[in-house]
């Protein structure tokens, strides 16, 4: 079915992934040209399943989670997620299942009871580096899983539960790494990614203002900022997102108020932490 896919958009199975135990088939190219609807909901479908029985695949063992991240994360591909701008066209109805279904698939992966990312004491160097990097893997995954849930339409999933979801997914990764065997810019650049791209995602939707609310609804959101911006000042604050330094957060019944100036890192902090009245 993949190859008659790919003959459909007009592009070309990837050569490069081919010896990827088959994973190369959860991609398929993206082309230029208009894709009919009937197409498009095959594509939609096909991209989806193929990430369900993927994920199930990957729960036998660790490097196959490793793998299924990597590949899952790779720039140069088309997967799921690629197309949503492609997809946006078709009903909601119809993407809204999919996206949960993928969402579900790829957390229950991460959330098996053999999937333990936290290294046992006394590892060796080498066996240490290949638990973080396993921590790493669960971590993209579960982000990936997120963005999937954050492109669902209005009303199947609420703002504080992917934000609350992101702020655990974080800490846990946070938490069971170990930095003789990862670098703390390292693990701190790929938080910070994979942060920015969940609320690139969320600033597309429709009830943005509700799903990144920040008055008394919103708590979760702002704590996700906080936390944020916690890693951002890690690497400086010439590496602060642009939604934090958008705005400042000033408690004036929980809402935000627009800056005409970028503010510092430091300053949305304290702002957050302490409900600093304007």
């Amino acid at each position: 079915m993949h190859p008659r896919l790919c003959l459909l958009v007009n592009g070309s199975c990837e050569p490069c992934l081919r010896n990827s135990n088959k994973l190369y088939l959860l991609s398929i190219p993206m082309t230029s040209s208009i894709i009919d609807a009937v197409v498009l909901n095959l594509l939609s479908s096909y991209l989806t399943y193929a990430i369900v029985l993927a994920s199930r695949a990957a729960a036998s063992t660790r490097s196959s989670i490793q793998e299924l991240s990597m590949i899952l994360n790779s720039p140069s591909t088309h997967f799921l997620l690629d197309w949503m701008p492609l997809f946006s066209s078709l009903p909601t109805k119809q993407m809204d299942p999919l996206l949960t279904r993928a969402y579900t698939a790829l957390n229950k992966l991460c959330s098996f009871p053999n999937v333990s990312t936290k290294p046992p004491p006394k590892l060796k160097s080498v066996e240490e580096a290949s638990s973080n990097t396993f921590s790493e893997s669960v971590f993209s995954l579960r982000m990936y899983a997120l963005q999937c849930l954050a492109h669902t339409s209005p009303g199947i999933v609420e703002g504080n539960t992917v934000w609350d979801q992101a702020n655990r997914s974080a800490a846990l990764f946070i938490k069971n790494i170990s930095s003789t065997a990862i670098p703390e810019a390292q693990a701190t650049s790929l938080v910070l990614g994979a942060f920015a791209e969940l609320v690139r995602i969320a600033e597309t939707r429709q009830d943005k203002e509700t799903f990144m609310a920040v008055d008394e609804e919103g708590k979760s959101f702002i704590g996700f900022c906080d936390y944020w911006s916690s890693f951002a000042k890690r690497v400086g604050t010439n590496y602060i997102p642009s939604i934090i330094i958008s705005f400042t957060f000033c408690y004036v019944g929980w809402r935000y108020i627009p800056s005409a100036e970028n503010q510092l890192a430091h300053s949305v902090s304290f702002a957050l932490r302490n409900q600093v009245s304007c």
